[in-house]
């Protein structure tokens, strides 16, 4: 399981705060939100990386 899948679980599952997910795995608020929306909008599919011109 990767990170994008832990920290997702952690907020939705486990039904932990996003900012003491975000301190725990050492990221941004703002990228446990982002990966949050994704995975309810587009399931797996939405966590995995994408590169280029972001």
């Amino acid at each position: 399981m990767g990170m994008a899948q832990l920290v997702v679980t952690a907020v939705l599952v486990e039904g932990r705060l996003k900012s003491e997910v975000a301190r725990e795995f050492g990221v941004s608020r703002r990228w446990v939100i982002t990966l949050v929306r994704r995975y309810l909008a587009e399931g797996e599919a939405g966590l995995v990386p994408v590169h280029g011109g972001r």
